[in-house]
């Protein structure tokens, strides 16, 4: 019986089949395509998840690889007038070489005292003694009576105090060297004196009337506008009077700013500020510049004198006002215009602070009064 080959007994995937030389020439036509082109697989279809940390990196690089616009940077405020000085606290050693008083001028002075007894223990009398004026207009001294003091009393033989009529308000007074002819502390032309008390003193000299007055605010949100309007159609009717008569020089608070160039932020205040409305710029320009033809002018001398320079004689203790310039002229030298031949000098005390927050308005005359 002859011998018949057994089937193999592997598996058919134990061992790949031997190929056909026609199978070979074409696997190996294909694997050199294979190396000559890469190899994309679903792995490198797929990118791998980043971190948070990572991609909040990533964001943070994005963010400050883009452009950004510059923010605008806000300049600090500063004084209009770099010369000017801003110190806080009045000079130990304060004097005043300019300008130089004539041999025949009279030294008027006034300033707001915002409380008569606080600004002694900060310096008042160190500017009255530098100043040495022969009559001194004090306004808002909110005091009752006449304090004493030895400097004031031997310098000053004749003190003349008007209180407020309401306990810590206004109040107006005047200390001179020269003995005035009489002395009036009403405005009489106001149908109820009594509720504007200590808001003037009226001196007579033989050449003319001093007027020292602490002009009603117009209160905040304007609230006490009618009052100022009563008051200044008042006072004008009084100027008239006393102006038919002798020549008037006025001075004190006036509590009115009535132009751009008298208020630092003018556009920000106008009309919204009591000090600074249409109603109060035209109650002053009438006060002054009167349109009745039988009545003369009378002078802002300062402004007369400085047409077109922005000085203020109030600055806020708040918000750093003195330092940045920020201020006010509500303090005022005025004369009938008959009386300017008579004007030497006028000046904004602009270092004397610190007593008040207030800087004095000085006035030389031609004497005598």
């Amino acid at each position: 019986m002859s011998s018949t080959a057994l089937p193999s007994l592997e598996a058919p995937g134990d061992k790949t089949p031997a190929a056909s030389p026609a199978v070979k020439a074409k696997r190996k036509a294909n694997d050199s395509a294979s190396a000559s082109e890469p190899v994309e697989s679903s792995i490198s279809k797929t990118k791998p998840k980043k971190s948070k940390k990572v991609e909040a990196e990533d964001e943070l690089e994005d963010a400050t690889s883009k452009p950004k616009k510059d923010k605008k940077v806000k300049e600090p405020v500063r004084p209009l007038d770099p010369s000017l000085p801003t110190n806080k606290t009045i000079p130990a050693g304060l004097s005043f070489e300019t300008p130089a008083r004539q041999p025949d001028a009279v030294r008027l002075t006034a300033v707001n005292l915002s409380g008569m007894a606080a600004s002694l223990k900060k310096g008042m009398w160190t500017y009255l003694e530098a100043e040495d004026a022969d009559v001194v207009i004090m306004t808002e001294t909110k005091i009752a009576s006449e304090p004493a003091h030895e400097g004031i009393q031997a310098k000053y033989k004749h003190r003349y105090f008007s209180a407020g009529a309401e306990k810590g308000q206004a109040g107006t007074a005047v200390l001179s060297k020269i003995e005035p002819l009489s002395v009036a502390y009403d405005l009489p032309t106001l149908a109820e004196p009594g509720k504007l008390a200590g808001r003037l003193v009226r001196l007579e000299f033989p050449s003319l009337y001093v007027l020292g007055t602490y002009t009603p605010n117009a209160g905040q949100g304007l609230k006490s506008m009618p009052r100022k309007q009563d008051w200044n159609e008042a006072f004008e009717r009084y100027l008239r009077e006393l102006d038919s008569v002798k020549p008037v020089v006025w001075m004190g608070d006036l509590n009115v700013a009535p132009t751009s160039i008298d208020v630092r932020n003018s556009k920000k205040n106008w009309d919204k500020e009591p000090g600074h409305t249409a109603i109060e710029r035209d109650a002053f320009v009438q006060q002054l510049q009167p349109t009745e033809s039988e009545h003369k002018p009378l002078i802002d001398v300062w402004r007369h004198r400085n047409p077109d320079v922005e000085q203020y004689t109030y600055y806020s203790y708040r918000f750093d006002c003195r330092t940045k310039g920020i201020g006010w002229r509500l303090d005022y030298a005025i004369v009938s215009e008959r009386m300017l031949a008579r004007v030497q000098a006028c000046e904004i005390r602009q270092i004397a602070y610190g007593f008040s927050d207030h800087v004095p308005i000085m006035l030389d005359l031609q004497g005598p009064l």
